[in-house]
Formats: structure tokens, C-alpha cells, sequence
């Protein structure tokens, strides 16, 4: 964890037990993360310098293959994928992030959009699925 780092009350940290042997969780120096935000490092989370996690996110790692009918949902193997978020980006409240995706630097996300693609270095997006809306000059 890098210098400067603020952790809001309520965020949580966890992972899959006894699934996860790449969890981990590094936080880049000057980046905040808001209130009630659930960061999921099953598949490890990476937070770039002086970024902003905004209230009530989510940064998933990992998704339960449920495509078989013959395998109950509580039994369903997983499959995991890193979250990388840059230097510089901005995800507001209510933001969701899904496993494997990467967050170019000085992006910004905006509220309660769902992120399922990479998003483009200093790209401002939204919706859902988050969709470029236009870039940062």
C-alpha cells in the first residue's frame, strides 16, 4: 500500500476461500477508496496512484461458470481474471467493474455505470455496459 492512502469505513476486502491462490490487493500511493465499497481480489486487484474509488463500487475478480444444469449453482467452479485501474481514474459512486477488465490512466467512470470492456486511457464512460462517451482534453 502506497503512502497516503485513504480507506473509507465499511469498504471490504475479500476472496474466494480456498480458490484463490492469486488474490491480492495493491494500492497505488495517494488513491482513496470511498465508503461501502466491496473489492473482490480473488483474481488480484491493482489501484494506481492517486485514483478515486468512489462510495458504495464494486471491483469484481472472479464470475461461477453456471453454464451446466447438472452442477448446482453453490458447486459451480470459478474462473478468475485481474482488475488493473491506472494512475490518474476516476470511478464514481455505484460503479461495477468486472473481472479481467483494465482502466487506462486518467480515465473517469461515471455513476453506476457496469464496466465489462477495457476502458481506453483518459476516456470518460458511462452506462450500461459502460460505453466511451468522450475523452478527457
Amino acid at each position: 500500500m502506497g503512502t497516503g492512502v485513504r480507506i473509507k469505513r465499511d469498504v471490504r476486502a475479500g476472496w474466494e476461500p480456498g480458490r484463490a491462490p492469486d488474490a491480492s490487493l495493491t494500492i497505488g500511493a495517494g488513491t482513496e477508496v470511498l465508503s461501502e465499497t466491496r473489492l473482490d481480489c480473488t483474481g488480484g486487484i491493482q489501484l494506481g496512484e492517486r485514483s478515486h474509488i468512489g462510495r458504495r463500487s464494486s471491483i469484481y475478480t472472479h464470475r461461477h461458470l453456471l453454464d451446466r444444469r447438472d452442477t448446482p449453482a453453490l458447486d459451480a467452479p470459478i474462473e478468475t481474471a485481474p482488475v488493473t485501474i491506472g494512475n490518474d481514474v476516476m470511478l464514481y459512486s455505484d460503479v461495477v467493474v468486472l473481472p479481467g477488465v483494465t482502466i487506462g490512466d486518467g480515465a473517469v467512470v461515471a455513476v453506476r455505470a457496469v464496466v465489462s470492456d477495457d476502458v481506453p486511457p483518459y476516456a470518460i464512460v458511462g452506462g450500461m455496459p459502460a460505453r466511451v462517451i468522450r475523452e478527457r482534453t
